[in-house]
């Protein structure tokens, strides 16, 4: 039993320059949506969750109560994460499965069964990436990393790492600094790992730099705990002790019983190796019982592992002996989760299938392009063929157009002498018409002139009267002012449509978004008025009337300032 007992030992313990250093490094998982918080009353969830009434609230109250086990017991949230996902792959809510998976992916993780938990991770990521969440995209693929640097394989854990530091820069500031919080402290775990120190603590420095704000406080304290174990392996010990001292401080304030679970076994292991075996006792019994609480095969192994050598260096061999077959229970019992090749095959699948989305796109596409060409030849084909049969028919029609030519030409020379007198009449009409009209609004604006000026003079003279004279006065500017022609705009239009009763039909047609007063600008326009003229006539200042003729030049697209406005319009 002994001998037996020995290989195994020697399997566990010397690999990787004992590879329990690198298993008790604070890891960081991303969960996404609610996390476990002080003040969670977890009978009311439970109690809410025996009259839920609908498969969507019953959903909401499982993650919910899952997620607060996730901290405090592995196995209760394993039940209720099981019943979330039974819920949510009913429903068509890819996101909310999505949220599953990584929940369910974390609690396998925490229990050391990597297989299971990289299922889910990708899972998610496939999730994640078909709805476009680039952040939880990205958290999903560090916990992908996760397990590679849980289990050894650093080089690959350091590839998904880095890729996630070069794709940050596309993310919002906060997404981007709670990313980088997580990578920076999960490369200094591999870089420290790979015996790389001063690289791994340039890591965790970043990472302390990072955490000043309360949402960070979980990483700073994991951050100072991997600082310490790095200061162990310098053998600069009281560092370390500090280190460690100030990690579990922090920790204990977050209330998650795993994260200072690592605190507890790095104190206990310093403790040992210094002979102080007493404070060393108290943080093992601390750490044991959170283990079983958490109910994680992975922890329990490493906690056993510290009894192991608690023991063995106090010569205590007996109970060395007995810590070491319980380690050995739980060894085997992750062994059993664990597969390598598994994992590999797994992380290949989802690269297999990402290509194949892929190739399947650009498939698509090249598709696309082929009926495009298609269409594209017999449109052309089809096109060549009616300007054939058009080319026909127009030579066809030219011939006897060229007949009737001949014959409308004779006609029309009979005709065109009977129309040019025609127009010309009619163009005299019209001129005459044109002139009457002018006149009329002419006298109109001097009548209206006339009144301004009496009523000036008369204003002017108000101010030498009498009080009783004044009011007299005012009386007579208002009469003058109030017998101006109210309907003259009215008048006007009338007698205008009748000259040019085609005129407004045309401006409408061409420039229909033109207001009523722009309208009216451009008749007093078109009967060559000037702006003094029209500002007469329309009781507005000669200034309204200017930035009138400016607005109504940008309506009917006019930019050149060297055209003029008056000689646009006649020729509408």
């Amino acid at each position: 039993m002994t001998i037996i007992l020995s290989a195994k030992l020697k399997q566990l313990f010397f690999r990787k320059q004992l590879i329990w250093f690198i298993l008790s490094q604070c890891l960081f998982l991303v969960t996404i949506n609610v996390q476990a918080k002080e003040g969670v009353n977890i009978d009311s969830l439970k109690a809410a969750l025996d009259t839920a009434s609908t498969d969507s609230t019953r959903l909401t109250l499982n993650y919910q109560i899952a997620d607060y086990y996730r901290t405090q017991d592995l196995g209760q949230a394993l039940y209720y994460g099981q019943q979330s996902l039974e819920l949510a792959e009913e429903q068509s809510n890819n996101e909310r499965k999505a949220k599953v998976y990584n929940l369910l992916g974390t609690v396998h993780f925490l229990k050391g069964k990597y297989v299971d938990a990289t299922n889910y991770f990708i899972k998610a990521l496939y999730l994640y990436e078909e709805e476009g969440k680039t952040f939880e995209a990205i958290s999903q693929k560090n916990n992908l990393g996760l397990v590679y640097e849980r289990r050894g394989e650093f080089q690959e854990a350091l590839k998904y790492f880095v890729e996630i530091v070069e794709g940050v820069e596309a993310l919002p500031e906060k997404q981007k600094n709670t990313v980088l919080s997580s990578v920076y402290l999960n490369l200094g775990s591999c870089f420290d790992g790979l015996d790389k120190l001063n690289d791994a603590l340039k890591y965790y420095e970043k990472v302390l730099k990072l955490t000043d704000a309360k949402n960070f406080i979980t990483n700073k304290a994991k951050a100072l705990n991997n600082i310490g174990n790095i200061y162990l392996k310098k053998e600069e010990e009281d560092k370390a002790y500090s280190y460690f001292k100030r990690s579990l401080k922090a920790k204990e304030g977050l209330g998650t019983d795993y994260s200072v679970l690592n605190s507890l076994m790095s104190l206990s292991k310093y403790c040992i190796d210094n002979n102080k075996f007493e404070e060393a006792k108290e943080y093992l019994d601390q750490a044991l019982e959170i283990g079983h609480h958490l109910n994680s095969p992975s922890f329990l192994k490493q906690i056993h592992e510290l009894y192991y050598r608690f023991y063995k260096r106090q010569g205590k061999f007996e109970e060395a002996l007995s810590q070491l077959e319980k380690l050995l229970v739980y060894a085997d019992e992750v062994a059993k989760s664990e597969s390598e090749e598994k994992i590999k095959n797994l992380v290949s699948d989802y690269q297999q299938e990402k290509e194949k989305r892929e190739k399947e796109i650009r498939q698509q596409e090249e598709r696309n392009r082929l009926y495009a060409t298609i269409g594209l030849l017999v449109m052309v084909c089809l096109a060549a063929g009616l300007l054939y049969v058009i080319q026909r028919s127009k030579t066809k029609q030219a011939k006897m157009k060229e007949h009737q030519a001949m014959l409308k030409k004779e006609k029309l020379e009979l005709q065109n002498d009977n129309l040019s007198k025609e127009l010309e009449l009619r163009e005299k009409d019209l001129e005459m018409r044109d002139r009457e009209l002018t006149s009329n609004v002419m006298n109109l604006v001097q009548k209206n002139e006339l009144i301004n000026a009496v009523s000036q003079k008369l204003a002017d003279m108000k101010a030498n009267l009498k009080k009783e004279n004044q009011q007299a006065v005012r009386q007579i500017i208002y009469d003058l002012q109030t017998s101006k022609s109210d309907d003259l705009w009215d008048e006007f239009e009338l007698r205008f449509q009748n000259v040019h009763n085609d005129f407004y039909k045309r401006l409408n047609d061409q420039f229909p978004d033109l207001t009523p007063n722009e309208r009216k600008l451009c008749a007093f326009l078109r009967l060559n008025m000037s702006t003094k003229d029209i500002a007469s006539v329309t009781r507005q200042s000669i200034r309204s009337i200017e930035m009138g003729r400016f607005r109504l030049r940008k309506k009917l697209g006019i930019n050149n300032s060297e055209s003029n406005l008056n000689t646009f319009i006649e020729q509408i």
